[in-house]
């Protein structure tokens, strides 16, 4: 009886272990996509939810996407009031990056953002966006309106 209980233990370790690692196969999946999701900065939104950070706001952005390298978006609806926009780019590897809208500012980014800058609302029509970095360069960028 003893025997068949230990059976009966390696079974259900067996199927508790084959169960755990099902999910972490690789098969199938190319390993240049594997690879490219490993490489992403911290997405800026963790820093500016985050009530004890100097970056807290809890406005709602008008952009919040990811790329990588030399990107234009556009923002299809600022609210009103909106004066100017600030944005938040964290990259990787570190870089330098330039955000233009109409005007333009630039710095230093790296995995989590470090710096913010603000560029006023020309028009509230549709708004292009460019955010230029190295082409091999991945990057997250947050746009907050803001009204003063």
């Amino acid at each position: 009886m003893l025997q068949n209980s230990g059976r009966i233990v390696a079974v259900a370790l067996s199927i508790v272990a084959l169960i755990a690692t099902a999910g972490c196969s690789t098969q199938g999946v190319h390993a240049k996509t594997a690879a490219a999701t490993s490489h992403w900065p911290v997405d800026p939104i963790v820093q500016l939810r985050d009530k004890s950070h100097d970056f807290y706001t809890d406005a709602t952005p008008v952009l919040h996407r990811r790329g990588t390298g030399t990107k234009t978006f556009t923002l299809k609806s600022v609210p009103a009031g909106t004066t100017q926009i600030t944005y938040y780019v964290s990259c990787s590897p570190s870089s330098h990056y330039q955000v233009t809208m109409g005007k333009n500012f630039d710095g230093p980014c790296a995995n989590v953002v470090q710096n913010s800058g603000g560029i006023p609302l020309a028009s509230t029509g549709e708004v292009k966006v460019k955010i230029k970095l190295p082409a091999k360069t991945s990057f997250y960028i947050v746009g907050i309106p803001d009204s003063n």
